[in-house]
């Protein structure tokens, strides 16, 4: 996956932990600003296809790029109504990518920190009665909850 991810969105292998038989047990990618971190399939830890969002200097060349090491579209390269040039696709490894960059200047950028600065309150509001139930779990259901949340986090397994 690795080397997919490097020719086909310039990510750059921040590094590497293999066993010593050569499964990758860690590594941290880079794309863009955006951090990964990543293992391989091994164990009680099998893949799980996941959906990651990532901003690329060129959203068409990465698309091209990406189709041509084997990926297959998901929607080709269009100007989204909120500011970017975006697309998708899904890797060999069933992990479906959405590409975009930036289209317009600060104007798109304040506005998009905006909406999100809006959606991170109302998540806010949506998780606080969430905190309250979970002192009011039996035992053991804490630790559910933790790796669930552990699940979400950007771990993909390939």
């Amino acid at each position: 996956m690795i080397p997919f991810l490097e020719a086909a969105f310039g990510a750059e292998a921040m590094g590497v932990h293999k066993s010593p038989e050569g499964t990758v047990l860690h590594a941290t990618i880079r794309i863009g600003n955006a951090t990964l971190e990543i293992d391989e399939a091994h164990g009680e830890f099998q893949p799980m296809p996941c959906h990651l969002h990532v901003y690329v200097p060129d959203t068409d060349a990465a698309y091209a790029r990406a189709l041509q090491l084997g990926a297959t579209s998901i929607e080709a390269p269009r100007n989204a109504p909120y500011g970017d040039r975006a697309a998708g696709v899904k890797d060999a490894f069933g992990h479906s990518w959405f590409i975009a960059t930036y289209l317009d200047g600060s104007g798109g950028l304040k506005t998009r920190h905006s909406n999100v600065r809006n959606l991170a309150e109302k998540g806010r509001n949506i998780l606080a009665p969430l905190h309250k139930m979970q002192s009011m779990m039996p035992a053991g259901a804490n630790s559910v909850l933790a790796q669930r949340r552990h699940r979400e986090r950007n771990v993909v397994s390939f």
